[in-house]
């Protein structure tokens, strides 16, 4: 296995930034996933570490060998494509095994490897039969054992698992999690899927418009976004983000939102004096609004709500709910769930898991518990 050092990669399609100075250290044994909207560079990075794209700037770094101007064939990595790509005329074994014998392995090595890796993903059963025969998720079985019989330094994956239903999408991301704790191996991930992406990787590097925008464990990124981009992007249901301006009236530091204003921590006034006036954004996630009166000694902020939707899915419930003009969702247990679809309630809003977002920039001024 091998580290993977990405040093300012940049690439153009005409006119077109696909990916702008990214630069980004992958340690041994790692596993990282690529997360972002469609289009914002992530496949075209991972494509570029493959092989299949040359950048424009910049250096890939595989282990101590600068690969930046070597082959694909010669940067000894395996892959696996979001349509599988096998091979239609030949049995699982072959298909298996076809990467082995381009590298003219012995026979014997190619057997003991094939058997070996179909014994561990659970498909030994499969070996003699031809993809037309095999279900969507037997078929990515295999084409993560053609990946994984190889001795490959690095494992790249470009969404394996969108072509799947979601129940098994559900079970093969817990598969491939646990591949790499057997195979101990560096491991980079493309997926759109935010919630894949926080369920699978070791750090998740959120992209948008060809540029990082985020770099950290998916906690570290979920509860400590850098932007209003990272925040409502990262998180199922999203962050609700209201826009509203900076005030500091009688020495009280609050955002107002059109009519009504949210208070904020005297001791942390000093920090915000410039933004005072300026167009500012407050975030709060929905599990931080509550539909009971909390019983702990956090800083909750009352607001008398009005239902708009209700979203029953068994243990919790989404609430999308109207205050002052302004939408946003709550996320609640079943057990206190509002008793009818529409109508009035109180939602509680947890003051100490706010967070701020300069109204121009989007970058955050202020995290969760420092309102």
């Amino acid at each position: 296995m091998a580290r993977v050092a990405l040093h300012d990669l940049s690439k153009r399609f005409g006119d077109h930034t696909a990916v702008d100075s990214f630069s980004l250290q992958i340690a041994d044994r790692e596993f990282v996933v690529l997360v972002g909207p469609s289009g914002c560079g992530k496949t075209t990075t991972l494509r570029m570490i493959a092989g299949f794209e040359s950048p424009d700037n910049g250096s890939i770094v595989i282990g101590e060998r600068d690969v930046s101007r070597v082959a694909t064939k010669d940067r000894n990595l395996a892959m696996v494509f979001q349509k599988y790509a096998l091979y239609p005329h030949m049995n699982v074994f072959r298909n298996m095994a076809f990467g082995l014998k381009l590298r003219k392995t012995p026979k014997a090595e190619v057997r003991r490897r094939v058997e070996q890796t179909a014994e561990m993903l659970g498909i030994s059963h499969l070996l003699t039969r031809k993809p037309a025969d095999l279900s969507g998720g037997e078929q990515q079985r295999v084409a993560l054992g053609r990946a994984v019989a190889r001795d490959a330094d690095v494992f790249l994956f470009d969404e394996p698992l969108s072509n799947l239903d979601a129940k098994l999408r559900v079970r093969m991301r817990s598969e491939i999690v646990k591949l790499h704790r057997k195979l101990q191996a560096t491991m980079v991930y493309v997926t759109h899927d935010q919630v894949e992406a926080m369920m699978m990787g070791d750090r998740i590097v959120v992209m948008n418009e060809g540029r990082i925008q985020q770099v950290g464990t998916p906690l570290d990124v979920y509860n400590s976004p850098q932007n209003r981009f990272v925040a409502e992007f990262i998180g199922s249901p999203p962050m609700n983000v209201l826009d509203g301006q900076l005030t500091n009236d009688n020495d009280q530091p609050a955002v107002k939102i059109g009519d009504w204003t949210v208070p904020i921590s005297k001791a942390r006034a000093g920090r915000y004096t410039e933004l005072v006036g300026k167009p500012i954004a407050l975030g709060i996630r929905p599990e931080d609004i509550r539909l009971t009166p909390p019983g702990d000694g956090e800083n909750w902020l009352a607001i008398e709500s009005e239902i708009q939707v209700t979203q029953p899915l068994g243990a919790e419930w989404l609430i999308e709910l109207e205050a002052h003009g302004q939408s946003f969702v709550a996320r609640s247990p079943a057990s206190s769930a509002p008793s009818t679809p529409t109508g009035s309630i109180t939602s509680h809003w947890n003051l100490a898991r706010c967070h701020l977002f300069d109204g121009r920039t989007g970058a955050a001024v202020m995290g969760a518990k420092e309102i």
